[in-house]
């Protein structure tokens, strides 16, 4: 603990006998006390348990929490920060989503989902996603608990949410009907061959000449049905040959012998 006049009795003793001296460095020892409160209390305002209620929003935004409302009781605000700090590690999981909305709602949350670990080809078709289920929004409204599940679930992941019996997200059917069991690597080769098989078998028949050289894609079909060549025009050849004269002797008025004729 300080002393009041901590600052004072550093004076050497002819100085404090001066009384005007001692008011005068009174008042600097009075701003020095309040910022070496300020500093004995660092390590206070960072405890969110006992920070000011200011402050305690503000370490909120440290971990990116944005949700906590100032017109919520201090105890719970508290609760909040310090329930997100200690889920920062699971945040994205099934188990962090559960407790932070357990916490917002004030309720147990059901939660389905497609994650888990299979095995090699055992793992459930189509695009991953997550069921919630809540009995309340807690204090916010149906739109801001909307955009805080948005916030915590991955983005890749579809999200349908139910509130009460009532989906709320989405406004329409999201999750497609899943099989039971999981398709075997063997069953989607062969349905993805059958799947192949018809547009390859068509475009052999349309690009494919039997009468042809056995090389697939030179020929296609015309407009009127008939087989054309598939490949550049051919172009004919302008060149004459240099044994060819380029024009005739009458041209010139030149006689066949050279001489030109009068």
């Amino acid at each position: 603990m300080r002393r009041d006049d901590w600052l004072l009795a550093q004076l050497p003793v002819g100085m404090v006998e001066d009384d005007f001296f001692v008011r005068f460095v009174s008042i600097f020892q009075e701003v020095a006390t309040t910022m070496l409160d300020g500093v004995d209390n660092l390590e206070s305002v960072l405890d969110v348990s006992v920070a000011p209620e200011p402050m305690v929003r503000w370490l909120a935004s440290w971990i990116g929490v944005e949700s906590v409302d100032a017109s919520l009781p201090h105890t719970l605000q508290r609760q909040i920060v310090q329930a997100s700090a200690r889920m920062l590690a699971w945040r994205g999981t099934r188990h962090g989503l559960r407790q932070f909305l357990e916490l917002i709602s004030g309720a147990p949350v059901e939660i389905e989902d497609s994650g888990g670990v299979f095995a090699e080809g055992g793992a459930p078709l189509g695009p991953p996603w997550v069921r919630l289920r809540v009995a309340s929004t807690g204090w916010l409204s149906e739109a801001d608990f909307v955009a805080l599940v948005r916030d915590e679930v991955p983005a890749h992941v579809a999200i349908e949410l139910w509130v009460d019996e009532r989906q709320i997200l989405p406004s329409e059917p999201l999750l497609p009907e899943l099989p039971a069991e999981p398709v075997l690597p063997e069953q989607r080769s062969s349905s993805a061959e059958s799947s192949e098989a018809t547009p390859r078998r068509l475009l052999d028949g349309i690009l494919d000449d039997p009468a042809d050289d056995g090389l697939p894609g030179d020929r296609l079909l015309d407009d009127d049905g008939q087989r054309r060549a598939f490949g550049p025009p051919e172009i004919p050849d302008v060149r004459q040959s240099h044994d060819e004269p380029s024009t005739s002797p009458g041209d010139l008025g030149e006689s066949g012998n050279g001489e030109v004729e009068q």
